[in-house]
């Protein structure tokens, strides 16, 4: 995994974008920002940085099942990242955090296994 240093007014941008919500609309403002053009592990490596930055920034911690991930934040998104999916396709259309048997429609998986939980400035926890 390669941290990519992102503009503070992009990485501002996109936090106004997409804090609150779940993994699937920071990817979908990755998309947008990039453009369709860009290659997917162009978009998968931006990212990941912004989760890195996000996460050192204390506005973003992953979860799963009531508990927060444990390691380092290196070792959290190398986690995250040994676990995406290889293949674009494979993703779900609506929400890129499950993959889907495209022949049955069907959702497969929840790939990430953790969620997005943000942080605020006012001391408001918001999962997702």
């Amino acid at each position: 995994m390669k941290i990519i240093d992102i503009k503070d007014d992009v990485y501002d941008e996109l936090y106004e974008l997409s804090n609150g919500m779940t993994a699937s609309a920071l990817w979908g403002e990755v998309i947008f920002y990039l453009g369709e053009t860009s290659t997917y592990e162009d978009r998968k490596q931006f990212f990941l940085s912004m989760m890195y930055r996000l996460m050192k920034e204390g506005r973003l911690k992953l979860a799963f099942q009531n508990k927060f991930l444990e390691g380092t934040i290196k070792e959290q998104l190398a986690l995250y990242s040994e676990r995406w999916p290889k293949n674009e396709a494979d993703l779900d259309e609506v929400d890129f955090e499950f993959t889907q048997d495209h022949t049955t429609g069907k959702l497969i998986d929840f790939w990430p296994l953790c969620g997005f939980v943000w942080f605020y400035e006012n001391g408001f926890v918001e999962g997702t």
